[in-house]
This record gives structure tokens, C-alpha cells and sequence, in this order.
């Protein structure tokens, strides 16, 4: 698993990722995040508009 740190999240997220990602969710309250790989470029866009955000750190789980 890949845990990403978020101190000020946005509505979207852009990462370069060298994996193959199979799931990825808010590890506060377990609901899964939409997310998108850009074609051949290793970046995958994550849909963060429903995420409940945290005051401090937003913690977002990934399977890959």
C-alpha cells in the first residue's frame, strides 16, 4: 500500500505514480476515490471533491 499525506488538499490531485493502481480511498472513513490514469505519461488523477477533508493531515490510501 501507498499512503499519500495531504496538508492542504484540493478537488483534484495529479501524482506520478510508477505502479499499477488498483484502488484508492480516504483512509479516515474508507469511501473509495474516483481516479483517472493519464495515457503512457504514469501520472493518475484523483478525484478528491467527496473526500472528507481533515483540519490537519488527509491520509489517502492506495492498492496497487
Amino acid at each position: 500500500k501507498i499512503y499519500i499525506h495531504l496538508f492542504t488538499p484540493q478537488e483534484d490531485l495529479s501524482i506520478k505514480i510508477p505502479y499499477q493502481i488498483k484502488s484508492a480511498k480516504a483512509f479516515k472513513d474508507k469511501k473509495a476515490i474516483k481516479f483517472t490514469k493519464a495515457a503512457d505519461t504514469g501520472y493518475y488523477v484523483f478525484d478528491l471533491r467527496d473526500v472528507s477533508k481533515d483540519e490537519i493531515d488527509t491520509v489517502i490510501e492506495i492498492e496497487r
